[in-house]
């Protein structure tokens, strides 16, 4: 039996315990083997900064009073007191920054 030698984890990074049985046989015991694995995945850190780079460049546009939000499916909608809306309030800013969500669920009931 081989010992653990305990390593820092890295930011955002985890432990994963993988029981397995040993060669497959029962009497055999089992096997433990101990992993680091980033805790989210590569492709949802890039989404997820790539919404963070759209809802910054939307805020910087918006007219005084107007806030950028995102529903739990990623769609951007615009507040401003009472007013909501899912146009941004100046017309002239592409609606291809706000349009499509990028995917995932997650919770941005928060403003930015």
């Amino acid at each position: 039996m081989t010992s653990y030698t305990y390593s820092d984890l890295r930011e955002n990074e985890i432990r994963l315990l993988r029981l397995l049985p040993a060669n497959g046989n029962s009497t055999d015991g089992i096997c433990i083997v101990l992993d680091h694995a980033p805790l989210f995945p590569r492709d949802m850190q890039s989404q997820s900064q790539a919404r963070l780079r759209s809802k910054i460049k939307l805020r910087e546009q918006l007219p005084d009073d107007w806030r950028v939000f995102a529903n739990p499916e990623g769609k951007h909608f615009f507040a401003s007191g009472w007013d909501v809306q899912y146009e941004h309030p100046n017309a002239a800013i592409d609606a291809r920054l706000y349009e499509a969500p990028v995917g995932g669920t997650r919770d941005n009931s928060q403003p930015d």
